[in-house]
């Protein structure tokens, strides 16, 4: 999967399936990535009215930004905003994070309503969408994905239809989240923040992900440090800095008297420093920087960074705020699929 830029937070999203053949949902969705939230739904219609519930204005987007100084046309040009990166990481406290919708797939060939007349209806809601064809209706979806109606189409006669689904909702989920995280994307870019689209960073955050099993991910500093948690809510982290992090880090701890290997590990970037969010700076321990140093590799792409994935406990879950992990709801969402 090739990403242009990263999106600043990701979480599974629910897939909607639409077909007026129960049956072939039915089939179809017992072939398909076994981690995907579906909902299936026979009548068009029916799709069509929860879709319309969905609100336009990104919510987490509002939670994140604040701005002021004036109005115009591009909001970037005569206001200036706030980020409050604190609102991303909270996110993970809303349960209903993963009832967003993120994906439509819709058959083209339906009864009153076909595919590309139901995606029309849409094309004002912050959804992809994926339209099922016939070989006689491929035309027709070229037309509607040349319009931009549709983001992707997949024929129902292709040998492949199931990886390609797969695949399809796979990229079409991080495209929604570029999309709804657009503006903070460009601010942060508007500050140099270059890990966003460094395609070296993108590939190795893309890989670990794969490899940790990381199902969702928040960030935490414009670096490029990021919350992570996989399907059971497990908390692990991603801290990353660059060189000018690490100066700034070692005059911190160089204040703090800590030793001198200390300062050694932190300017050479053998080691870097992460700790939670607390009343102090940066919630390091004046009085022991040695317990919040991790042992870094090097990445090298636009910037050089340097990083440490921790998943020691830091003190992160709050037992007075759970977590809802996303096998939870996968658990409810099958068992209320089974009821249908």
């Amino acid at each position: 999967m090739q990403l242009k830029n990263l999106p600043i937070y990701y979480y599974p999203t629910r897939i909607f399936m639409v077909d007026d053949n129960r049956d072939f949902l039915m089939n179809f969705s017992l072939q398909l990535d076994p981690s995907l939230a579906y909902c299936m739904f026979s009548s068009a219609h029916e799709a069509l009215r929860q879709l319309k519930q969905i609100k336009n204005d990104d919510l987490i987007t509002k939670k994140i930004l604040s701005h002021y100084e004036g109005a115009s046309d591009d909001p970037l040009s005569q206001q200036s905003f706030t980020l409050n990166l604190n609102a991303i990481q909270n996110e993970v406290y809303n349960k209903n994070r993963f009832n967003e919708v993120g994906v439509v797939l819709v058959d083209y060939d339906m009864p009153g309503i076909n595919g590309v007349e139901f995606c029309q209806q849409i094309k004002n809601i912050p959804v992809k969408k994926i339209m099922l064809t016939g070989k006689a209706d491929e035309k027709l979806a070229i037309d509607a994905f040349n319009k931009g109606l549709i983001d992707a189409f997949v024929q129902k006669q292709s040998s492949d239809i199931i990886t390609s689904i797969n695949d399809n909702i796979a990229a079409l989920q991080y495209d929604y989240f570029q999309n709804v995280s657009k503006l903070i994307t460009k601010l942060l870019a508007m500050d140099n923040t270059t890990f966003i689209n460094d395609t070296a960073f993108i590939e190795f955050f893309v890989c670990l992900c794969k490899e940790k099993k990381i199902v969702e991910y928040y960030l935490i500093d414009i670096t490029g440090s990021f919350l992570m948690l996989d399907a059971d809510a497990k908390p692990s982290f991603l801290t990353v800095k660059l060189y000018d992090d690490l100066e700034l880090h070692y005059e911190l701890a160089q204040n703090a008297k800590a030793e001198e290997a200390v300062l050694d590990d932190i300017r050479s970037g053998n080691k870097i420093p992460f700790a939670l969010q607390t009343k102090d700076y940066y919630g390091y321990d004046a009085s022991d920087w040695k317990k919040n140093l991790y042992h870094a590799e090097e990445l090298k792409g636009e910037n050089t960074y340097y990083y440490a994935y921790i998943t020691a406990d830091i003190g992160y879950n709050n037992e007075a705020q759970p977590i809802a992990s996303y096998h939870q709801y996968l658990e409810k969402l099958d068992n209320a699929n089974s009821a249908d």
